[in-house]
């Protein structure tokens, strides 16, 4: 039951009610923004008034008002598709069958006449059966035919049994759209829900906490909103999720609070205003609490932010919420000394730094020297706050204070380059390339270069470090700090030149010649060892063995801490995954924990996706794939190209996992052109993208597949764990029938997989050459050698094959290799592997929901509403409503409630791919 809206429900009640004598009317309900305009409405079909007539409902949206007949179709839709056959074909007889063109898919722009006559007939016909209501909210985004169609309707209402109810958000620039102030103006009644009172508030406090509210709290409620009903419900509901309870002790925390759903809201109310009134509430945002009223009351708009119910009220709350809800300076070029002015003040009076320096960014003009120390005081506090963003603004500010003979500029280039390397490794290269090219000494510059991640070294940059390190001098006459700096450039030397094999081999040779105990005393020392073990292990030179045992002393003496993605220590991750060293994961799991003491979300979101990749290749695919969503969010869908490893780790995750939609944001967010992506993200990349198009041209994917393979070759990198691409080749060449190039590729792999020795190459080499041969006593071997393999899902994938060979051949063993085969696929999280291994079992596998179905029941069963699913998947929020209507059918449940139980229970689709990366073996 609505609060204290009494008034307003007995005026509709009343509008309603005289329907039934023919005589229609209009009306209007309006206000700013959150007064309870669109619950008032909703309220409108549950009046007794209302029962035996039709209430036909819309909503109009800013975004959609391009949509021709938008509006009419959601009021007539519903109605139609909810009518008998009989009675719909009655109702569109004659004139009004001409509603077609407006609720078609593509109404004709010359026949909008037509539609809007058939929409008026077709009215008229269901007026005959009852009297209806009509309720349109936001009437001010709505579609200009449906105003046009509107507005003709309320010339005729006095002979029709039809109320029209419209809802206008007052400030709003459609607000005054001359068909819009029409409608408005043929008003019978004009509702305007006033504010609540204090003890309305009291009363929704104590029924959202399940308590009463003190007096202070209440208080502080009330005073807050200002009885406005979405601010009040905003506030609860973000003291509630942060642990508050409505006592006088966290009074405060309501002046504190910044409802993240109350800052979009105000947000999306300024979106669609004109220029000015933007302008107005961004200066508003960025004056903050000093706030110039003065300024503000000479500017347009004004009294449209009035209207809107934004202009900041006395207590400063709306005010502190705008600064939070827009990160915009003011961009009037009259209001720049207004900014310069606030950082002077807060300067010399004490204030954070940063405070000041971010009134500093809104200053195009040359600046005094004081702002000089603001801006890196600015900086210290925002790299504090981990937000290297903002760093990077300051600094960049700083610089623009600096002439180019600036003793200070090279030192700024390089601090700069140090905060963008996490978020911007090319514009850091550019700006070390920048300071090099100034620094006065052979050390400065080295120091420079090293302050590089490891992983961003491509051949140019490799230039550049091997000129800086020649400059230094031999590295086996230096010392002390010379000799470290010229061991990391020469690790991201030899880094940046990876993908020739020459390179390679070089590599293998220097990490011979270090002998069969590496020195790691220093860093240097472990950085370069950690980038000679990763090109050994691309070139599969050196046995896993011998790789597994330098990596693990090497994380014995390697701090876990999160800067490790700066180094060459991802590399070491990928090195000792590949050797089958399981010590990593205990590695990354400090180096996680230090992370998350940091709060650092960069670093943190790159230890998650190292330790997906761990994961994933250790077989438990359900927990990768959580991590690597994980680190996904983290970055808000930007994979920065910090290291080698980020966006890869993830792709890897994602095609093995088969996720369609993490492999949508990782693609979407990785980079893509030869010139900043390296060969593995190329490969990868080309893997992924041949095995999707495997079902349906086998051909062209073997063709990639093959291509994989001669780039491959050509780099040197022939290590058969890391780039299985002859499996995939093989599967596909059994496919078109071509069994013996099919068998003669895995032989090779498997050939190239026991020169490398770890047990996850050989068993997957084994397991499917066993599948592509029906060779039972291959499998066995398959079998036998992973059991001593990290990776339980490949032991499971190999069970599932032999469970299946002998049950073919009607071995009674058949069933327990099964069984065992299926308890690893459920742990791991492979639901298709399980599925294979219970149709051979004679299981009855549960209801299938297809890809878009399953996501849309996860996010579903999380909590999410229909319209934040919507908004997620970029889908209509009627398709979400209709999918979730076939999800509870497919499962036989009722509703959400059980959805997380059903979940459980469900399997792929039988039209979703087992995995991107995993060769089907089906007979040719």
């Amino acid at each position: 039951m609505l609060l204290e809206r009494g008034g307003e429900l007995a005026a509709l009640a009343a509008a309603v009610q005289p329907g039934d004598t023919g005589r229609g009317s209009v009306v209007l309900v309006r206000g700013p923004l959150g007064t309870g305009k669109s619950a008032v409405l909703n309220e409108i079909p549950h009046l007794p008034a209302a029962e035996g007539k039709h209430v036909l409902r819309a909503s109009a949206a800013r975004l959609e008002q391009d949509f021709e007949f938008g509006v009419a179709r959601q009021l007539f839709e519903p109605i139609l598709l909810a009518t008998p056959p009989d009675v719909r074909d009655r109702w569109l007889a004659g004139t009004a069958g001409f509603a077609g063109l407006a609720l078609g898919d593509d109404p004709l722009s010359t026949r909008r006449h037509a539609a809007a006559h058939g929409l008026t007939a077709l009215l008229a016909r269901i007026c005959r059966d009852r009297p209806v209501v009509i309720v349109v909210d936001d009437l001010q985004w709505a579609d200009q035919q449906s105003l046009a169609w509107l507005r003709g309707l309320t010339t005729d209402l006095s002979r029709r049994s039809v109320l029209l109810v419209v809802a206008v958000l007052t400030g709003d620039a459609g607000a005054a759209r001359p068909l819009v102030r029409e409608i408005a103006f043929a008003a019978d009644r004009v509702l305007k829900p006033a504010p609540l009172s204090a003890a309305a508030t009291a009363t929704i406090v104590r029924a959202q906490f399940g308590e009463p509210a003190a007096d202070e709290f209440a208080a502080a409620c009330h005073k807050a909103s200002g009885g406005n009903p979405l601010v009040l419900m905003s506030v609860l509901r973000d003291v509630l999720a942060r642990g508050g309870r409505p006592d006088n002790a966290h009074a405060a925390a309501v002046w504190s609070s910044r409802p993240p759903s109350l800052l979009e809201r105000m947000a999306a109310a300024l979106a669609g205003q004109p220029e000015d009134i933007r302008n107005l509430a961004r200066t508003i945002a960025s004056l903050g609490s000093r706030m110039d009223h003065t300024l503000i009351d000479q500017c347009d708009g004004v009294q449209s932010l009035r209207s809107l119910g934004l202009l900041p009220d006395e207590t400063g709350f709306l005010r502190d919420c705008l600064r939070d809800a827009f990160d915009g300076s003011m961009t009037l070029t009259e209001t720049e000394q207004i900014h310069l002015r606030a950082a002077e003040c807060l300067y010399t009076a004490g204030y954070p730094a940063e405070q000041a320096a971010r009134e500093l960014l809104a200053v195009t003009t040359p600046q005094p020297e004081w702002t000089a120390e603001v801006l890196l005081g600015g900086v210290d506090g925002a790299m504090r706050r981990d937000d290297p963003a903002a760093a990077q603004r300051y600094l960049r500010r700083t610089l623009l204070n600096c002439g180019p003979d600036d003793a200070r500029r090279a030192r700024l280039l390089v601090e700069l380059a140090t905060v963008e390397r996490s978020t911007n490794p090319a514009a850091a290269v550019q700006h070390i390339g920048q300071a090099v090219g100034v620094l006065p000494t052979a050390r400065d510059r080295a120091a420079a270069v090293s302050r590089l991640p490891t992983m961003i070294f491509d051949p140019v940059t490799g230039q550049l470090a091997t000129r800086v390190a020649d400059e230094l001098g031999d590295p086996a006459t230096l010392t002390g700090r010379d000799r470290e700096l010229c061991l990391r450039l020469e690790a991201r030397s030899r880094f940046a030149v990876r993908e020739q094999q020459s390179a390679l081999n070089a590599a293998v040779y220097r990490l011979r010649a270090l002998g069969p105990e590496p020195p790691l005393d220093t860093w240097a020392e472990r950085e370069l060892v950690g980038v000679l073990l990763y090109l050994a292990t691309l070139s599969g030179q050196v046995p896993s063995h011998e790789i597994g045992r330098v990596t693990n002393r090497l994380m014995a003496r390697e701090p876990a801490t999160p800067s490790h993605v700066y180094g060459s220590m991802p590399l070491v991750v990928v090195s000792a995954v590949a050797a089958g060293d399981a010590s990593v994961a205990d590695w990354l799991d400090a180096a996680l924990a230090e992370a998350t003491r940091r709060d650092s979300r960069i670093d943190l979101a790159s230890v998650l996706s190292e330790q997906a990749f761990v994961l994933m290749r250790s077989g438990r695919h359900k927990q990768a794939l959580a991590t690597a969503t994980q680190a996904c969010d983290l970055v808000a869908g930007r994979f920065y190209e910090s290291y080698e490893m980020f966006g890869l780790s993830l792709l890897w995750v994602a095609a093995e996992t088969s996720d369609p939609g993490l492999a949508r944001r990782i693609r979407a967010g990785t980079p893509n052109r030869p010139t900043h992506a390296g060969l593995a993200h190329r490969i990868t990349r080309q893997m992924v993208q041949a095995t999707l198009v495997a079902r349906s041209n086998p051909r062209a994917a073997l063709e990639e597949f093959e291509d994989c393979g001669r780039r491959l070759a050509r780099a040197g990198w022939l290590n058969p764990v890391l780039f299985a691409w002859r499996s995939l080749a093989a599967a596909l060449h059994h496919r078109l029938g071509f069994t013996a190039e099919a068998v003669r590729l895995i032989e090779e792999e498997l050939e190239a997989a026991e020169r490398w020795g770890a047990a996850e190459g050989i068993g997957r080499a084994q397991r499917i050459k066993g599948a592509l041969t029906g060779d039972v006593a291959v499998l066995r071997a398959a079998v036998s050698t992973l059991e001593f393999s990290a990776n339980r899902l490949e032991l499971g994938k190999a069970l599932v094959e032999l469970g299946t060979r002998l049950h073919a051949d009607g071995r009674p063993e058949a069933s327990e290799h099964l069984r065992q085969g299926l308890l690893i696929a459920e742990d791991s999280g492979t639901p298709w592997l399980a599925d294979r291994a219970r149709a051979r079992l004679g299981d009855r596998a549960p209801a299938s929901l297809t890809d878009v179905q399953r996501r849309i029941a996860e996010l579903a069963a999380t909590g999410r509403a229909n319209h934040e699913i919507a908004a997620e998947l970029s889908v209509t929020r009627r398709a979400v409503e209709k999918q979730l209507t076939l999800c509870y059918r497919k499962l036989g449940i009722t509703g959400r409630s059980e959805l997380s139980r059903a979940l459980g229970k469900i399997v792929a689709s039988d039209d979703h791919p087992a995995t991107l990366m995993e060769p089907q073996i089906t007979e040719p």
